[in-house]
């Protein structure tokens, strides 16, 4: 298992995938210089990394998780209101879309 496995039920799939993978491919590669690349890339702590962070935003998302102030929706409605009096431009048009999207 890699050592960036937490060993919580949400993150350990995709880490014992990265570190099986390799193995598995190995009978079909053809030079040892593309097995040593896959085991770069797969073994990559940056990889792993990112992968753990991707899985506790999932896990987080699964939750359903609220504001934390109380207000937030109402601040959100306010910046939304605020924003939609400006000139658009490609930021605010984002913006606007995850504002109106909180939970996506």
């Amino acid at each position: 298992m890699p050592a960036l496995a937490t060993g919580s039920a949400c993150d350990m799939g995709l880490y014992e995938l990265l570190a099986a993978l390799p193995a598995q491919l190995q009978p079909h590669v053809d030079s040892q210089e593309d097995l040593t690349f896959l085991w770069d890339v797969f073994g990559e702590k940056s990889l792993h990394s990112l992968v753990k962070i991707h899985e506790k935003l999932h896990c987080y998302e699964k939750q359903n998780p609220l504001p934390i102030l109380h207000g937030a929706a109402a601040l959100a409605d306010d910046l939304t209101e605020e924003l939609q009096n400006k000139l658009p431009n490609s930021e605010i048009r984002e913006l606007l879309k995850l504002l109106s999207k909180p939970n996506v």
